[in-house]
């Protein structure tokens, strides 16, 4: 028999079948054909990269979470609202939804209680309460159809906990698969006989 173009290297089977024990693939979910869920999606972009919600009108969730920095800023430590600096570092958001919690203090269940919460973050958005960060939004005309649109039913849809959906439907788009999450898929020819190797002593030693 002709060998096949992407011949399995030896044990790369039995690599997989280890490796699936422990870890499982990054899956990039299908188009959204929902109409209501794309528009929460796409509010929630706009609002990853709105600063007005803050109380100096700089900080945006996208001012410590920068797309060409790994979804974070580069720095040992945060700087929020009015040049406060945060006591952590901000962490990647890239796969956070896959996270069982959130924010580094692990008390925020999901991506849209910490988006939400984040808003009363003294040092992050610095709002002394939800209104308040409402309140801005409420200003600029173009969110009310926005709203409207992604929240269809809600009589007052401009609120924080649809703030908090809403960014949340946005990051839980922001998935990085890798060449491990293809192997872990079933693709052998993913990673490299080295990266193989690798990810058999990083099993085998009890690393995973």
């Amino acid at each position: 028999m002709a060998a096949t173009a992407h011949a399995e290297p030896p044990n790369a089977k039995t690599l997989l079948e280890d490796a699936k024990q422990n870890f499982q693939p990054i899956v990039i979910p299908p188009p959204i054909n929902d109409s209501v869920t794309a528009a929460r999606i796409e509010l929630g972009r706009r609002l990853f990269f709105e600063n007005r919600v803050s109380m100096d009108g700089n900080v945006s969730c996208a001012h410590c979470h920068l797309p060409d920095k790994q979804a974070s800023d580069g720095l040992p430590k945060a700087i929020g609202v009015f040049g406060k600096e945060n006591p952590r570092n901000a962490p990647s958001i890239f796969n956070a939804a896959l996270n069982f919690k959130q924010h580094w203090r692990g008390e925020r269940e999901s991506l849209e209680d910490q988006a939400e919460k984040s808003l009363l973050g003294a040092v992050s958005f610095g709002n002394p309460d939800q209104a308040t960060a409402m309140s801005k939004l409420k200003a600029v005309p173009a969110y009310a159809g926005a709203f409207a649109k992604a929240f269809p039913g809600d009589q007052d849809p401009i609120n924080s906990k649809n703030w908090g959906v809403a960014v949340g439907a946005f990051e839980r788009t922001l998935l990085t698969p890798s060449k491990f999450d293809a192997f872990l898929s079933g693709d052998a020819s993913a990673l490299s006989k080295q990266q193989q190797a690798g990810l058999r002593k990083f099993i085998d030693i009890g690393c995973a």
